[in-house]
């Protein structure tokens, strides 16, 4: 019975999560007291299950968020020059934001024959060049 429990306790605080990071866009360290207050979790076991998933954002986000595949199709087809040049176009490291945008790298988005591709927020850009990076910016008002 103690694990019913516990398991029915962990789908509630990943529901708070879920539901707090759809209504503001990423949980705050006031969220997490909260969601901490409403179980029987430790504020750092609320926030090590939010810093665990990478679906949950504990700061608040950029107005875009840019992400560069870095799957084995997309490096082997330049992904890295391409993170690289958006990162000296941009002046923003890997892994930081500015008010503008977060630059990050994930994993596979399933469009390897299209190959390099990045999500800006969660629109997808494939076939990407140097160019069409600028154009997409231009376009995103990025740039």
């Amino acid at each position: 019975m103690g694990q019913k429990i516990k398991s029915k306790q962990n789908k509630l605080v990943l529901d708070y999560l879920h539901q707090t990071q759809k209504k503001n866009g990423f949980i705050s360290e006031d969220n997490i007291r909260k969601i901490a207050k409403k179980t029987s979790y430790s504020e750092a076991e609320i926030y090590d299950t939010a810093s665990f998933y990478a679906d949950f954002n504990l700061e608040k986000p950029a107005l875009k968020t840019i992400k560069m595949c870095q799957s084995p199709v997309c490096h082997m087809k330049g992904s890295e020059n391409l993170l690289n040049y958006i990162s000296e176009l941009l002046k923003i490291k890997i892994g930081d934001q500015n008010k503008k945008v977060n630059l990050e790298t994930c994993q596979c988005l399933g469009l390897c024959d299209q190959a390099p591709v990045m999500l800006i927020n969660d629109q997808e850009y494939t076939k990407l060049t140097k160019d069409k990076i600028k154009e997409i910016f231009k376009k995103e008002k990025i740039i």
